[in-house]
């Protein structure tokens, strides 16, 4: 075996660890820049049916830049469109046979791009398993000019590869994420949960969430697995669906809730609450939910406990709960600590796992939250 076989064989073997180690997806990208002598690597992933990112990993931006990207220059990228049609066209993109150069100088897009010492890219673009569009691409230093015929032919290569990692990771991610979620907590539920994205798709849900659903007869889930309404719907239903979008995109952080009278006697309450992005990001892969949707069968509402009830409904556990009404009521970690006998710190160590799980930052925030529901629930205050 040559060397450079050897080198290749290496390389193949950190691409397919990636399956398994999503941070190895960085490393397998560092040696492709290494090998290929490009600046940075790229990895993107588009939902075509909305033509929006989905996810997007540019470890050489700076937290600014790539903020300024996403919210100003995104809308002005030329490449995006191409991309998205990549797939159905050849298997390595390159700017240099999609742009004229003219085009390239007048784009304001490409003068930003410029601003941060890069200019041409290239990549492998294929469509996962589930339909998105997946985008493997490196950057070019703009002293280095063209991307050469000969990384071009590399990438062409890797393709198959790249192509199948990405899959078996989409595939694991998918097996695993059901094996924890449904086995462990999901179908466990006493209530429906599900977990949309920022395209309002549903990612997961249990059975109870989907049974709910369909028997409101105002709600369904489409083919494409988007959460709307069916010919029936009102308008409280569309009010709901509206706060949901701009609740998935992060326009609005506070909770809403809808109830709608089921297809039998019962009423169902829907809470919808933001989810942590850190959280989000460590238990899905790629497709990462940004709003989480209880159902909640008001018939069961009698023999609840207030505060105490509605927390168990959002998922805290008996002591996360039991800290949640004690701040809920205005108490600090100091006196909870005191109370229930319990290191200060560990009170506080409570209290972060309290906001992450509801994707909240502060104590008004809970008290704003637990208030709302237990007013819509129960009628009080």
């Amino acid at each position: 075996m040559t060397s450079k076989e050897k080198e290749l064989n290496q390389l193949l073997n950190v691409l397919y660890d990636s399956v398994t180690q999503i941070n190895n997806w960085q490393t397998f990208g560092n040696e492709v820049v290494r090998l290929t002598g490009t600046c940075a690597c790229e990895v993107s992933v588009y939902d075509p049916s909305t033509q929006q990112l989905q996810a997007l990993n540019l470890p050489f931006l700076a937290e600014s830049d790539l903020r300024f990207y996403k919210e100003e220059m995104i809308n002005l990228n030329p490449r995006i469109p191409l991309i998205l049609k990549a797939p159905n066209n050849y298997n390595v993109y390159s700017d240099q046979f999609a742009f004229d150069v003219e085009s390239i100088k007048k784009s304001a897009f490409f003068e930003w791009v410029r601003s941060l010492g890069v200019q041409f890219m290239a990549g492998n673009i294929f469509t996962l398993d589930d339909n998105s569009v997946f985008a493997f691409l490196l950057h070019q230093e703009i002293k280095d000019g063209l991307v050469s015929i000969k990384n071009l032919e590399f990438l062409l290569s890797l393709f198959p590869h790249i192509k199948r990692a990405a899959n078996l990771s989409l595939l694991l991610n998918r097996t695993t994420v059901k094996a924890q979620f449904f086995s462990n907590y999901l179908e466990q539920a006493t209530f429906g949960i599900a977990y949309l994205n920022q395209f309002s798709k549903v990612v997961e849900m249990n059975n109870l969430a989907a049974t709910y659903i369909q028997s409101t007869l105002l709600l369904e889930v489409s083919s494409q697995g988007a959460l709307g309404t069916t010919t029936r719907s009102n308008k409280k239903v569309r009010i709901f669906l509206a706060q949901l979008k701009k609740l998935a995109t992060g326009q609005n952080r506070e909770a809403c809730t809808l109830s709608l009278r089921r297809s039998h006697t019962n009423t169902i309450s829907i809470i919808a609450v933001p989810v942590s992005k850190e959280w989000s990001e460590q238990t899905f892969y790629l497709n990462y939910p940004t709003i989480a949707l209880y159902f909640i069968d008001i018939g069961l509402k009698q023999s609840s406990e207030g505060i105490q009830r509605i927390c168990a409904f959002l998922g805290l556990s008996p002591r996360e709960s039991q800290i949640a009404e004690m701040l809920y009521l205005g108490h600090q970690p100091k006196y909870i600590s005191h109370e229930l006998d319990i290191a200060e710190s560990t009170v506080r160590a409570f209290v972060r796992l309290i906001h992450k799980k509801l994707g909240i930052h502060r104590q008004s925030e809970l008290v704003r939250l637990l208030a709302e529901l237990n007013s819509h629930f129960f009628g009080t205050n």
